[in-house]
């Protein structure tokens, strides 16, 4: 069993709330800690959001009131959890950097006013080149310290009010100054660093900052800066001219569409926001768009108590969270969850799977093409049961998807030219949402919207009650590989943002249409037919992760590959060892779902079966 924790730093201790699941993954940091959970994905990305911590925090760090022993803290402003759980604190008042062993009840002196160091705010370890970087705020500098001997800090820039720090995934150091309303990146070759957010004076406008307080970095390279006198976080997009205010933003205040003074800032992989609010004494989660927050832990009024926070200044998370739920690897050998008889139409068998689902509790929805049918597998099952079939008048279904929250099944019935309905109670008396369609791929968006690839009239449209013929939003210039056009439209995936993700068959690439978007951006592929990794041939299943991966299956190459948007070539996860049926081949797949647990299923299309791979936490 995985646990995960979440620290939170207030003034005079840090404290831990836990709390165990399915899957405990994660730690986070106010100058109090707590535990997170939560699930990886499902087919539909927003099932998974499970974050919740118990509401009584454990002191792992000071709490023996203020003071300057090595069992106290004197308003600890910065915190960073390393790999062994090993807590970093920049205590503030008693002008040192503290190290705290995990489950220990006395810290260890780093660095203090001995060395010249004076109220520092922040401090970040560079794990890989084994460095401590402070934020030396009385000194108006940032040092770099040498783990081995912190001895000699070399100044990494002065003249500066720092504050927070970040650094990316290259090692490039993000430091923002409350003095100059800016956020600055920091590599050797530049010492005066770049402004990468504010640097427009003081103000409330989206190019500026006033009083950046701490910040974050994203995978995206996205900096997230808690705009404190602006009561509000704002995020700058790399080379963004302008912000984008992610929460708060509406003055000081205390109900959900507020903060006052926020502080500390930390986003999961799940892009979920949270805010050290440290005037109202609470940690807040946000997701970008919406319109309030939620309160995580405290918002029980100033206090000392263990469901109590009084001005929480930073936030972290542990080891279990940063590593273990980022770990996108495959075991290479599948487990047939269902078909693998040889073709048939029998219970234990499939012909030409095309479409499948996976829903919360692990039960597999099969369109099972040559056998006019949709299948339900439920978990661990030798035979599947017959949901519906020729005798409903269905003909060569492509995709099934469940609303398991309305409970219907949505297919997409290609012969008939139609999407249909299902109540998952009876199954009789379908309603067809559209007709005169080339249906194929279909996806469902967080509010129930559904997204139909029209292979015919190649174009995506979006249905909905009030809009019985759909909109579409993307392709519907005719034929064509420029970026306003599609080719033989396949399967389809729909983010949180609404952006469309088309597996543009005949194009040998997959395209992403943003929200109201008249052209696509190509995130995989779109060289043609071909079989390098920059390649795709005939792309068709199609999945987003929460961290923004692109899963593709790659029929025509008998492998599933993932990109990254901008990346010049994808990677393979599993097949690519040619055509096949061993436990480490496929042929020609043709769609793709995550479990709860982030196990990666693949229809294995002409092998007739269903593939399973589980994911590896190494």
């Amino acid at each position: 069993m995985i646990i995960a924790v979440l620290l939170i730093t207030i003034p005079i201790a840090i404290i831990k709330t836990k709390k165990i699941n399915i899957r405990e993954t994660s730690l986070l940091t106010t100058k109090e800690v707590t535990t997170i959970t939560d699930n990886p994905t499902t087919k539909e990305q927003n099932k998974t959001k499970c974050n919740r911590w118990k509401q009584q925090g454990i002191t792992v760090a000071g709490g023996n009131g203020q003071g300057n022993e090595v069992s106290q803290l004197s308003a600890p402003e910065g915190i960073f959890i390393n790999d062994n759980n090993t807590i970093f604190v920049a205590d503030y008042y008693n002008n040192r950097i503290i190290e705290w062993k995990h489950n220990s009840s006395n810290g260890q002196i780093v660095i203090n006013e001995t060395d010249q160091l004076w109220s520092p705010t922040d401090v970040i370890v560079d794990q890989e080149k084994n460095f401590l970087i402070v934020a030396d705020s009385a000194n108006q500098g940032v040092t770099r310290w040498f783990c081995e001997n912190l001895t000699n800090p070399q100044i990494l820039m002065s003249y500066i009010y720092s504050y927070g720090l970040a650094m990316d995934k290259y090692g490039f150091i993000y430091v923002s100054d409350s003095g100059n309303n800016e956020v600055r990146r920091w590599a050797e070759e530049e010492p005066d660093g770049t402004v990468v957010a504010g640097g427009n004076k003081e103000g409330y406008s989206l190019n500026q900052l006033t009083k950046p307080a701490h910040i974050f970095v994203d995978e995206d390279y996205s900096v997230y800066v808690t705009d404190m006198n602006n009561h509000r976080v704002i995020k700058w997009k790399k080379d963004a001219k302008y912000g984008i205010v992610v929460a708060g933003g509406h003055g000081p205040g205390i109900s959900l569409d507020h903060l006052y003074w926020p502080n500390g800032v930390i986003v999961d992989h799940l892009r979920q926001i949270f805010v050290a609010d440290s005037g109202n004494h609470r940690i807040m989660r946000w997701n970008e768009g919406d319109t309030e927050g939620s309160i995580v832990i405290g918002g029980n009024g100033k206090g000392t108590e263990s469901n109590q926070l009084n001005t929480p200044s930073d936030l972290s998370f542990d080891v279990e969270e940063q590593n273990k739920t980022k770990c996108n690897r495959w075991k290479q050998q599948g487990i047939t969850v269902a078909g693998g008889n040889g073709q048939g139409n029998e219970l234990s068998q499939l012909s030409a799977p095309e479409g499948i689902f996976v829903n919360d509790n692990n039960t597999i929805f099969v369109a099972d093409y040559y056998n006019n049918r949709i299948v339900e597998w439920k978990y661990n099952s030798s035979n599947g049961q017959i949901v519906m079939n020729e005798t409903d008048q269905l003909w060569s279904p492509t995709d099934v998807i469940v609303d398991e929250e309305k409970n219907f099944l949505i297919v997409a019935d290609s012969a008939n030219h139609g999407v249909t309905r299902w109540s998952c109670e009876n199954k009789t008396n379908p309603q067809i949402l559209m007709s005169d369609i080339y249906s194929y791929g279909l996806a469902m968006d967080k509010y129930g919207f559904i997204y139909v690839s029209d292979s015919g009239n190649n174009e995506v449209r979006r249905w909905a009650e009030e809009e019985p013929d759909g909109t579409v939003v993307a392709g519907g210039n005719k034929e064509g590989y420029s970026l306003n056009q599609l080719t033989k439209p396949a399967h389809i995936f729909v983010d949180e943002d609404y952006s469309v993700y088309v597996s543009d068959m005949n194009n040998h690439r997959v395209i992403k249409w943003k929200k109201d978007a008249k052209y696509g951006i190509v995130v995989a592929g779109g060289h043609g037919p071909g079989m390098s990794l920059d390649h795709l041939y005939w792309p068709n299943g199609v999945i987003v992760d929460h961290w923004h991966h692109i899963f593709v299956a790659d029929s025509g190459n008998h492998r599933v590959m993932r990109w990254n948007e901008g990346d010049t070539e994808g990677s393979i996860v599993v097949g690519g060892n040619g055509k096949g049926t061993k436990s480490n081949q496929l042929n020609t797949p043709s769609d793709l779902s995550f479990d709860v647990e982030g196990n990666l299923y693949v229809a294995d299309k002409n092998n007739h079966r269903i593939q399973k791979y589980e994911r590896c936490f190494e």
